[in-house]
């Protein structure tokens, strides 16, 4: 096992789930290609004119491990004064040719 692999394990057993940290690029023409969260924030830094460059987080449920689901995580959201938007909300204003 690699020590890549071994802190990986080892991150694991402490946590108790599963840790990945994955680098992404998005599909050459974006949204175009793909409707994925890479694309999705790719595509808003560049509206906002900043580098094509984004970190995405899962969020998961702390009794499940599982993904948190939308109404938990805008409630999480309220809580903690952070914006939420949904996928499809930002997908409707660029095909309505609106700013993110």
């Amino acid at each position: 096992m690699s020590r890549f692999e071994q802190r990986i394990e080892s991150s694991r057993s402490e946590r108790g789930r599963k840790t990945r940290s994955p680098s992404e690029r998005g599909a050459p023409a974006l949204l175009a290609d793909r409707e994925g969260h890479t694309e999705l924030g790719v595509t808003v830094a560049q509206a906002a004119g900043l580098s094509p460059a984004v970190v995405v987080c899962e969020m998961l449920d702390d009794e499940t491990g599982r993904a948190l689901s939308p109404v938990a995580a805008e409630a999480y959201a309220d809580r903690n004064d952070v914006h939420y938007v949904e996928g499809e909300c930002i997908l409707e204003r660029f095909e309505r040719g609106d700013d993110p």
